[in-house]
């Protein structure tokens, strides 16, 4: 089991990787010469990818539950679940 900060650290760096790798992309896409338009549209789009990428990773690795966005009612007669300390409290 990985420690909490190594898990950060390791969320951190994919999500530099993913930006570097989205910026890179896009240097070679745009042809010459580039305006600064260009290039804010390029570190935009480069952002909004690593950003969904922490946020895939996070949900995924973090928040393993089933229930992250949408918690079902319980069927009548059913038993009401307990939050446990894993779950975060919404």
């Amino acid at each position: 089991m990985q420690s909490n900060k190594a898990r950060w650290l390791t969320l951190l760096t994919v999500a530099a990787i993913f930006f570097g790798v989205t910026v890179a992309i896009g240097l070679a896409i745009v042809p010459e010469p580039r305006t600064p338009t260009d290039h804010l549209v390029i570190g935009t789009i480069a952002t909004l990818v690593a950003l969904a990428a922490v946020f895939v990773m996070i949900i995924t690795t973090i928040y393993k539950g089933s229930d992250n966005f949408v918690r079902r009612r319980p069927k009548p007669g059913d038993q009401v679940p307990v939050d446990s300390d894993e779950t975060p409290n919404t």
